[in-house]
């Protein structure tokens, strides 16, 4: 199992990659042809697709429409083709998931503990045949097995994952979980279930989010022991959803799983959004460059150990909703501006992750005043600043913000930045960005006993000379600090 455990730190990584490679994955792959109001889409695993990936940083393909198990299991194997072709890792999606999950949800499918043992073998069979085809790939890096399951589903998930490690031990089985501000029938059953009467005290509806969110990753640890915790949450929204969502997923739940990460050993990965007004959410708005920015740096100066794209690909289940514009690649497979975005972004992942898959944030400083032009005084009035960036107010949960480090002798910034510490087998490491999406910031820090201090800032590296760094970041921007 290609997990690395240390002191002083913990990732997961991919053989096909090398352990250096931070992992860079796509949900909503290219998808299967398909006929929609008339109209027919080719489809989109192709070689052009596949390269664009590539081109693009990123490393890791999630299957999606294409589904082991059904008539697009074909599609799911010539994606692996691709994939096998262009060095990058595929983590195939099977239908059998389903029957394993199940759900309370009307007209869901019966839980795992409640299915007779004949039922139970056919799956383990059929769980079996799919990672086996798979494996005949040198792109297979396992199984996504399920999207945001309720704890109702974690004992199918445990006994799946107990096949999955007898068939390919040196594979990951990952799962994506559900974000922080959902409700306790969400942790319970993964959706919203009618009729359902509050019951559960560590997930009760009256706790604060980040109490329930421990709760959660406990009983994720204790039921089925993931090697890599991911989640999505999408923090880019309209005014009516700024003064929760920005706040808590760009800093709350990155510290809440860095948290779980060192008590526990679970990396984490996140997810990352590329589009909005998706699924009839009109305050789910499309990000800006600079947001994309934001996401990237501040994920990776939070320790996520890897990054996930949503949506890579327009899906095809979203074609005829007018209101939809998401993806780096559109529904004709066409290159979108967020594809410029993102590879402009990934630049850095693929350049700092040698140095970040080998190390974890011990603290973190802050300097100077947050600045966000981006709402007017009557709707800043409404807004609760213990719950929003936009006065740089900091996590209340696993919060790792410090007054000061060994080796840093004076920081100081006109726009806010934030300076992450990071404890390293090897080389001493800090990564600074800027929390404003709207204005550039300039920092100076000053390190102790230190003659050089190599920079990596949207993917190019340059070395000063010295123990003092002058840095501009544009909006959103960052880079990693390597002291020699």
């Amino acid at each position: 199992m290609p997990v690395i455990h240390s002191d002083k730190f913990n990732s997961y990584y991919f053989e096909q990659l090398g352990e250096d490679v931070m992992p860079v994955g796509i949900y909503c792959s290219p998808h299967p042809p398909i006929e929609k109001n008339g109209i027919s889409y080719p489809s989109k695993i192709t070689d052009e697709q596949f390269a664009a990936i590539k081109e693009c940083g990123i490393n890791v393909v999630y299957g999606h429409d294409e589904l082991f198990g059904t008539p697009t299991e074909e599609w799911a194997l010539k994606a692996m083709e691709y994939c096998d072709k262009y060095n990058l890792v595929y983590m195939i999606r099977a239908q059998v998931a389903i029957q394993y999950i199940g759900n309370r949800s009307e007209g869901g499918k019966p839980l795992y503990a409640t299915r007779p043992e004949s039922e139970k073998k056919q799956l383990a069979d059929e769980l079996r045949r799919v990672l086996r085809l798979a494996g005949e790939h040198k792109s297979f890096g396992g199984i996504l097995f399920v999207d945001e399951p309720g704890e109702v589903s974690f004992e199918g998930i445990a006994a799946a994952k107990k096949v999955f490690d007898e068939v390919c031990p040196d594979k990951l089985f990952l799962v994506n979980n559900n974000p922080y501000n959902i409700l306790e029938v969400q942790y319970m059953n993964g959706v919203r279930v009618p009729g359902y009467v509050n019951h559960v005290e560590k997930y009760s509806d009256d706790k604060p989010h980040g109490e329930k969110y421990f709760n959660f990753l406990r009983t994720i640890n204790d039921c089925y022991h993931p090697e890599v915790y991911s989640y999505d949450m999408y923090p880019f929204g309209s005014l009516e959803t700024c003064k929760w969502g920005y706040h808590e997923a760009i800093y709350e739940l990155p510290q809440i799983c860095l948290s779980n990460d060192k008590t526990d050993g679970v990396p984490y990965w996140i997810f990352v959004q590329c589009g909005g007004y998706w699924e009839k959410q009109r305050t789910m708005r499309v990000p800006t460059m600079y947001e994309v920015e934001l996401s990237v740096n501040s994920a990776l100066a939070f320790g996520a150990k890897g990054i996930q794209l949503f949506p890579y690909c327009y899906p095809n289940c979203w074609i005829g909703d007018e209101d939809a514009i998401a993806g780096l690649i559109n529904e004709y497979g066409e290159k979108t501006f967020m594809y410029g975005y993102y590879k402009k972004a990934l630049k850095q992942v693929t350049a700092c992750g040698k140095y970040l898959m080998h190390s974890r944030p011990e603290c973190m400083l802050v300097s100077g005043k947050y600045e966000n032009a981006l709402v007017g005084k009557e709707e800043m009035s409404k807004i609760l600043w213990s719950e929003t960036v936009y006065k740089g107010v900091l996590p209340k949960y696993g919060n790792i913000v410090k007054d000061s480090h060994k080796d840093v002798v004076k920081y100081s910034s006109d726009g806010q930045t934030v300076l992450s510490c990071f404890s390293a087998e090897k080389e001493r490491l800090f990564y600074i960005f800027n929390t404003s999406t709207q204005v550039e910031a300039n920092a100076k820090v000053e390190f102790a006993d230190c003659k050089s201090i190599t920079v990596i800032k949207n993917g190019e590296k340059s070395v000063v000379k010295g123990n003092t760094l002058s840095i501009n970041l544009d909006a959103g921007a960052g880079a990693l600090i390597i002291l020699g």
